[in-house]
Parts: C-alpha cells; structure tokens; sequence
C-alpha cells in the first residue's frame, strides 16, 4: 500500500516543495493546464473533461485551493473553478528552486 502523505503547503512542507507536491499528481497537473488554456469551468464539465469522478475531483480541487493556485465559486448547485490570477506567479516562483547550471567551457569560448 502507497504511503498517503496529507499535503499541506504551509505547515507540512516548505512552501515551495508544497507547492511542487501540490501539481506533481496527473490529476491536479490536469486541472491546473485545464484551466490555464480554456479559463473558468464547471466543476463537472472539468471531472468529465479529465474522466474522473466528482469525488476525486472534489479532493483534488482541495489540494490546489489550499495551495491558493485555484478558487472556486458556487454557481447555483455547482461550482465554477477558475485559477487564481496569482497561480502563474506562485508557479514560477516555486518551480526555479534549482539555480541553473552553468554553460559548460566549451561553449563560453
């Protein structure tokens, strides 16, 4: 059995490697390049769209809110879902936390 470890952005992890643990799932990944490309969506046209279940979803869903890349606002009996105008800087931000590698010798000369 997988060890399931609770992610939590601001307490469990440094915020940058919650951030990091927050998209490495394929699901929340999904749900993050979903909305980056076609804008705010229904909560059920995004489990449809990703073929998973309104559960799942909604667990996933969680995760990316805590971690402020997404909010959701009720609409009727569902929810819209829509990245944080801040999600793209919080994805940069934690993304280079390896400084690049310099040119090898070669190819200074």
């Amino acid at each position: 059995m997988p060890l399931s470890i609770p992610i939590n952005c601001y307490t469990r992890f440094s915020e940058h490697v919650g951030i990091i643990a927050s998209v490495s799932n394929p699901v929340r990944w999904a749900v993050v390049r979903t909305l980056s490309v076609h804008g705010a969506q229904p909560q059920e046209k995004i489990a449809a769209y990703l073929q998973v279940s309104p559960s799942t979803l909604s667990r996933h869903l969680h995760i990316l809110s805590n971690c402020h890349l997404i909010e959701l606002r009720r609409v009727g009996k569902g929810n819209i879902v829509s990245l944080r105008p801040t999600a793209h800087r919080i994805l940069d931000a934690a993304l280079p936390i390896i400084p690049p590698r310099p040119a090898p010798a070669s190819d200074r000369e």
